[in-house]
């Protein structure tokens, strides 16, 4: 099942990143830092922020019927504008839930594997744990 691509909202504050990053990612053919992670789950969506240089982010989402499974991706060029563009089910990996809290929230650990191209090219490999 394809999702409609389109602008994706949504609130991202960049703090409470996790130590425990790592990977490769390119957008548009450039490479970008990775810098951290945090759960998106305070802002009521279900998986994780993958906190970019320049800060910008990718956000990891489950599958819409609640597996583990990565499969959707959203991009934020400017995540102070509370909204980011939906790149599509264009990923695959899993998160997990950690038995650790931060504040309340789960952390959060995973893996995934993007090779995205319209509307936006994103391609690499993510790994990522304590996230929250």
């Amino acid at each position: 099942m394809r999702i409609r691509r389109g602008l994706l909202m949504g609130s991202l504050i960049v703090s409470g990143a996790c130590t425990a990053t790592d990977g490769t990612i390119e957008i548009e053919g450039e490479q970008a830092a990775i810098e951290g992670c945090r759960s998106s789950r305070p802002d009521g969506w279900d998986g994780v922020d993958i906190l970019l240089d320049r800060k910008r982010a990718l956000r990891l989402f489950r599958d819409s019927l609640g597996s583990d499974t990565v499969v959707l991706v959203g991009f934020f060029e400017d995540p102070s504008s509370n909204a980011g563009i939906l790149v599509g089910d264009c990923a695959v990996g899993e998160i997990k839930e950690q038995d650790w809290f931060s504040e309340g929230v789960q952390h959060l650990e995973g893996e995934a594997t993007l090779d995205c191209i319209d509307p936006l090219k994103v391609s690499g490999h993510v790994t990522f744990a304590h996230c929250h």
